[in-house]
């Protein structure tokens, strides 16, 4: 099996869009201070809890105008992914580049 470079950079890259944008979408509930009975945000809360979940109680979150709450930790979370995302396509690049060169006969 060979190791392909540019489909793990993709793969690295998919996964980590996906997790942001799921982390994004738990701040934004939370923000606006969505319902938490309604169904698609408890599951929201529910598929994100485990991503936000090594970061929960970092910081303290901040509750503004009512029940609207920002969550530093989850913010906190998604620079996190995101860093280590950037860790793992740096190093897929130097594995690519350590290959010795075999030209093509």
């Amino acid at each position: 099996m060979r190791f392909d470079a540019k489909f793990t950079k993709q793969l690295i890259s998919f996964v980590i869009v996906l997790i942001e944008f799921f982390l994004g979408v738990r701040v934004l509930l939370k923000l606006v201070a969505a319902n938490q009975s309604a169904p698609f945000v408890q599951w929201m809360y529910d598929i994100t809890s485990p991503l936000s979940g090594p970061f929960s109680g970092m910081f303290p979150s901040s509750v503004s105008s009512g029940m609207s709450e920002i969550e530093f930790s989850t913010l906190f979370g998604m620079l996190m992914y995101a860093f280590f995302a950037y860790i793992l396509i740096y190093l897929v690049n130097m594995l690519e580049r350590s290959k010795p060169y075999m030209p093509n006969r």
